[in-house]
């Protein structure tokens, strides 16, 4: 019906629904979200040396580890120099998973856990995992860069298959910490939590999120299930595409790995030359063609989209596994390939954000691009 043959209470709604769509096209504010800004508990992120991972500084069972942030991992665990039993002389539960390739086992055990290493702002309990055993991949690790254990914020176990029954006594690194600050301020603790991280280190922060990231913040489409946190992604280098599939947010990857036949034509694409190593792909180019690149465009969401840019800088990192013969500075892309149809968003896509919002209560996550 047409707005000037219709009554005045019918002309009354077409204006509001005018309004209404005028409103849909404005940044997307959260009024739901923009909450007492002191209901956020920030952590600071330190950078590590070797694979660079993320890592923060927790209070657990009264000793600090220093423990990696990992969205694609569920689990919360940290070393442990012994492997007894539990005070009352039995047998302790036994847990076992497997992570980055590395097989790593121990106890569950009950453990005090506060968010800050200094204890505040206060500590709740839960079942967390102290790693008694594992392959050499730990030791190595803890010996370059001093990291202790991972702090898990997937979004629950469903992605975990057989892992999930092989941690089952634990609880996941997201209960943890709602447990954590469930005792700071007396109940309500919220497992939201927002992530920004850039090339020098980063903040990790529960709660309310943060006022400077609510404007043009754009909420991906729920999962269907709680496990790995994911955004629809469409992936663009001028006018070509290079397809659409789910993507995962993986803070602890080192690069941005998709289908190998559409990496391989991205890097194509770019100017990029294969090797081959170990028998997998490397695309390398010289360092010096960096501001020569056009950009590579991610394209996140359904109806409405985050646009994502990696600039040429953004898109090379030093190809330290160069061979001795090649001459200048070389290079190598961000991206790698894999057998699985999906992508996935490791620091390089939150580098190039200014943070990603993640909420178990709706199983979604928001991305506030530049």
């Amino acid at each position: 019906m047409r707005c000037d043959r219709c009554s005045f209470l019918v002309l009354a709604a077409c204006h509001v629904v005018s309004a209404s769509q005028r409103f849909r096209r404005a940044p997307d504010l959260w009024a739901e979200t923009a909450v007492d800004p002191a209901l956020t508990q920030e952590l600071q992120l330190t950078r590590t040396a070797g694979d660079a991972w993320y890592t923060v500084p927790l209070r657990i069972g009264g000793n600090t580890s220093r423990v990696i942030v990992d969205t694609a991992s569920p689990w919360l665990w940290s070393y442990s120099g012994n492997d007894k039993t539990t005070d009352d002389g039995e047998e302790p539960e036994k847990f076992s998973i497997s992570y980055l390739s590395a097989d790593l086992g121990g106890n569950v055990v009950s453990e005090t856990v506060a968010l800050h290493a200094d204890g505040s702002p206060g500590k709740g309990r839960c079942k967390a995992g102290k790693a008694t055993h594992g392959d050499t991949f730990w030791l190595k690790q803890y010996k370059k860069t001093g990291v202790q254990g991972v702090l898990g914020l997937a979004c629950g176990t469903a992605d975990s298959g057989a892992g999930a029954e092989a941690a089952k006594g634990l609880q996941t690194g997201l209960a943890c910490a709602s447990s954590a600050l469930d005792n700071a301020g007396g109940g309500g603790g919220s497992s939201k939590f927002t992530l920004r991280l850039t090339p020098e280190g980063g903040t990790l922060s529960f709660g309310a999120t943060p006022m400077d990231l609510l404007r043009g913040l754009v909420r991906m489409p729920p999962a269907m299930r709680c496990g790995n946190w994911r955004a629809p992604l469409r992936v663009r280098l001028g006018s070509k595409d290079f397809g659409f599939a789910d993507a995962t947010l993986d803070s602890a990857a080192p690069g941005i790995i998709g289908l190998s036949e559409r990496v391989a034509s991205l890097a194509e694409g770019l100017g990029a030359q294969i090797d081959v190593r170990e028998g997998k792909m490397v695309f390398v180019m010289p360092c010096s063609r960096a501001s020569q690149l056009p950009a590579v465009e991610l394209r996140l969401g359904d109806r409405r989209e985050a646009v994502v840019l990696l600039s040429g800088d953004q898109l090379l990192v030093p190809d330290d596994d160069a061979p001795k013969d090649k001459q200048g500075k070389q290079c190598r892309l961000i991206f790698m390939g894999w057998d699985s149809p999906q992508w996935l968003l490791g620091m390089p896509f939150f580098h190039a954000v200014r943070g990603v919002v993640f909420d178990p209560s709706s199983q979604s996550v928001s991305i506030a691009p530049f």
